[in-house]
């Protein structure tokens, strides 16, 4: 490559003016983003108060919104950031167009900055020590390069978060690798870099030690050896098979194979030609012009994508945990919805079975002064305090004690069950049981009214029966109807002594009377027992439970409104994001010289690094050579997914998801704004389409 065509002088400016356009879009979106953000994480906050100060215990509830508050927090300050330190810092520098040198330690980036800064090689590390412990920029034919600390280090976490803090502002990635078998935690930084909607250049340096003593054609050869075209192309197939873990296709990202080290000695070989050779052996000069040809086709469009992305890939994951939060507030509300359903369950049977206990008790009561009351009727048969013997008999046989006893156990069975769902125990009940005043059973002396009528006869007959034989003898003349008078009064006097009770008898019938009096007496104790047990009952039962029940009913309408908030929250930032997408795909299509054919798109998803999806109206679709060059110019896969006018969410989801599901098993509930679609979660790329399917859809899907 001649050296003029390194000069980047009119591509800059014209990034120059690119940035301008970026920053315009990303400020427009930025804002409300944040006010989002925090409308969302005041109506958590709310709800969590609400939970905190209500005496239903709910500690999953408050441990789940409370880690969804520290989300929203740390959503907030990443948005917070970008609105207050990013975006501004990056509008600052319109003119500069930003490359970051990123890879694991020791993998050459200072061995790089040092090649394109013609350095002393202080900066280069060796062995195995971090060299690069801070962020570092430098300038290289008008680009700003970056060279921060190594990732994948031991103990390098704050290394890892200034580099992945220093790659938000790059227009462009440098992610250097060595020929060494790929690794794991590599594979994972390059996927969340592609995360960030950053263009990459993979570099991978080939580790073939040399050095200015060495014989200059035997390192040559080495090096020639290490850059064994099959060997380098099956290690870079092998770091690409990582890409199917994070639901990634990294196919279409640039490889360019390097050897940094013969590209460094050649800037400190005094001889031209061996200089010139070991360059030549570096293929130092191919990333150079990869480099170039990049910024040159390509730049433009990475500095309107550098600001646009500043906001929207915070924005989106705000967006998903949103919904996500969503989601769990629903499962929140149904749980706690199950512990009132349960506890509704409970009261019907506590009051059941508290009705039984109390039945079974006054069987109890019942059975006790049954047995008690023939024996008494005996006693106080003409007892005119039979009452008041009766109530002692009550008190003797325990009659409030097993009432009581009723009560306590009921009190324990609430408290328990209670506690378990209250922070706050039930009120203690204080229940005195009084017996009834029953005067009827007050029994009047019994009077023996055939003995004093026979006593009576007795006496005055007799009394007759001497008159008139004193009268016979004194020969007066009226003995003779004396006589006859005593002998009609005896004879009347004995027959209706047949006609008056006698003792017993007005025993017996007293007895009866006071066993029936007993037991009307025993009705009206259980009747009354009965209610003031009752009381308690229903005061259990409607009291702490029924409060409850209405505490819960309140939290399941707080955490419903919460996740319906939740969710309009999350689509009015879906609808700001697929408009910025809209607007971004547009740009990339005029400067891949198809513009105005974003007209007939109606909605584009996208997940940076991944994919795009681009919603067509009416069966149109853009020409295949447009979509590669889209493709190409955002380093995504670009697909166009075609609707009919009358095609549903459920339609939507089943052509951007595609043959993994089946359409019979998508179940869309429009009303709720939910989609059931049996996804396999293990397969990273199948979800991602998912959250494609659910930005355009607007439906959140569930399994």
């Amino acid at each position: 490559m001649a050296q003029n065509e390194y000069n980047l002088g009119k591509v800059l400016e014209q990034c120059r003016q690119s940035a301008a356009k970026g920053c315009e879009l990303a400020g427009q979106q930025a804002a409300f983003f944040l006010d989002t953000l925090h409308e969302a994480r005041n109506k958590v906050q709310s709800a969590l108060d609400d939970f905190r100060n209500s005496p239903v215990w709910a500690s999953d509830v408050t441990q789940t919104l409370g880690h969804h508050l520290s989300e929203l927090n740390s959503l907030l300050s990443t948005m917070s950031d970008v609105t207050g330190t990013e975006l501004p810092g990056l509008e600052k520098r319109l003119a500069t167009f930003s490359i970051t040198l990123f890879g694991r330690t020791m993998a050459g980036k200072s061995t790089l900055m040092e090649i394109l800064t013609h350095g002393d090689g202080k900066s280069i590390g060796r062995g195995s020590q971090r060299t690069t412990r801070d962020v570092r920029r430098y300038q290289w034919n008008g680009l700003e390069i970056t060279d921060v600390p190594g990732v994948c280090a031991f103990g390098g976490q704050r290394d890892e978060a200034l580099a992945f803090d220093a790659a938000k502002s790059a227009d462009l990635i440098l992610f250097l690798l060595t020929d060494d078998a790929p690794q794991a935690a590599e594979a994972e930084c390059f996927s969340r870099v592609l995360s960030l909607g950053k263009p990459v250049i993979c570099i991978m340096n080939v580790k073939a030690a040399v050095s200015g003593e060495d014989d200059l054609e035997l390192a040559l050869w080495d090096i020639e050896d290490r850059f064994d075209r099959s060997r380098l192309d099956a290690i870079r197939e092998e770091f690409l098979a990582y890409a199917a873990k994070y639901g990634q296709d990294w196919g279409g990202v640039p490889f360019v194979y390097v050897h940094l080290q013969s590209a460094f000695l050649a800037e400190r070989t005094a001889d031209r030609k061996s200089a010139l050779a070991l360059f030549d052996a570096s293929n130092m000069k191919e990333l150079k012009r990869q480099v170039v040809r990049e910024i040159k086709e390509k730049g433009g469009f990475f500095r309107i994508r550098t600001f646009t992305d500043a906001a929207a890939v915070p924005a989106l994951k705000a967006e998903e945990q949103l919904l996500r939060q969503y989601d769990a507030e629903c499962r929140l509300e149904k749980s706690i919805s199950d512990k009132k359903r349960d506890l509704a369950e409970w009261k019907e049977k506590f009051l059941f079975d508290g009705c039984a206990q109390i039945e079974s008790a006054l069987a109890e009561i019942r059975s006790r002064l049954s047995s008690e009351s023939a024996q008494f009727a005996d006693d106080h048969l003409s007892d005119w305090n039979a009452d008041k013997a009766w109530r002692e008999v009550c008190g003797r046989l325990g009659v409030t004690e097993i009432c009581s006893g009723v009560i306590e156990n009921l009190v324990k069975q609430a408290d328990d069950r209670i506690s378990e769902l209250s922070s706050e125990h039930p009120e203690s009940l204080k229940c005195v049981f009084e017996l009834p005043d029953d005067e009827s059973l007050r029994m009047p002396d019994i009077i023996d009214f055939r003995r004093i009528w026979n006593w009576l006869v007795t006496v005055i007959g007799g009394g007759l029966s001497i008159t008139a034989s004193y009268a016979w003898l004194a020969d007066f003349a009226h003995a003779g109807a004396i006589g006859w008078l005593a002998f009609f009064y005896t004879v009347f006097g004995v027959t209706w002594s047949f006609f008056i009770q006698s003792r017993e008898d007005r025993e017996y019938r007293a007895r009866m009377l006071l066993e029936e009096r007993l037991k009307e007496n025993i009705r009206s104790v259980c009747c009354r027992l009965r209610m003031q047990m009752r009381i308690p009952l229903n005061e259990l039962a409607s009291g702490s439970a029924g409060k409850l029940l209405g505490e819960m009913e309140r939290l399941c309408g707080v955490l419903s409104g919460l996740g319906e908030d939740l969710k309009s929250l999350a689509w009015q930032m879906d609808g700001r994001l697929l408009d910025l997408n809209r607007q971004t795909v547009a740009e990339a299509l005029r400067q891949t010289g198809f513009g105005g054919m974003e007209r007939g798109i109606s909605g584009a998803a996208r997940i940076p690094g991944d994919r795009v999806i681009l919603l067509m109206n009416e069966e149109r679709s853009l020409p295949d050579e447009s979509l590669a060059k889209l493709g190409s110019l955002m380093s995504e896969h670009v697909e166009c997914v075609c609707c009919k006018a009358d095609d549903g969410g459920k339609q939507i989801i089943c052509k951007i998801v595609g043959q993994s599901i089946n359409p019979a098993k998508v179940y869309v509930d429009e009303k709720a704004g939910t989609a059931c679609v049996p996804i396999d979660r293990s397969k990273p790329a199948i979800v991602n389409r998912a959250r494609l399917a659910e930005q355009l859809t607007r439906l959140v899907i569930t399994r």
